[in-house]
């Protein structure tokens, strides 16, 4: 796999889920928070991770690389030649989504 959006995508296929399922698991109201992260426009909440890999089946020792070697990749891209291009790195942000609230 390529990027984290493409494998955690790949595990939920593979498990016959939906977008629309994940997201209601992971306490949202739409799948547009899935969506986003699978097109790698933003990275998971932290405090969701856990919880995803388990309802996909994916493998976290892997979910734990992919999401080093993206942040990795961000902080790289701001780091010119041993100095600092903007005063803050982008880091990559991470997808909030609104849960449901009950």
């Amino acid at each position: 796999m390529k990027t984290l959006g493409q494998y955690l995508k790949a595990c939920r296929e593979k498990t016959g889920e939906t977008q629309l399922n994940v997201a209601h698991y992971l306490g949202y109201n739409s799948p547009q928070f899935i969506s986003n992260v699978e097109r790698s426009i933003c990275g998971p909440a932290l405090e969701t991770v856990e919880a995803w890999c388990g309802y996909v089946g994916a493998n976290r020792k892997l979910v734990l690389k992919l999401m080093v070697k993206t942040y990795e990749e961000k902080v790289a891209e701001s780091l010119k030649g041993g100095r600092v291009r903007n005063a803050r790195p982008k880091i990559p942000k991470l997808c909030r989504g609104r849960k449901n609230r009950r």
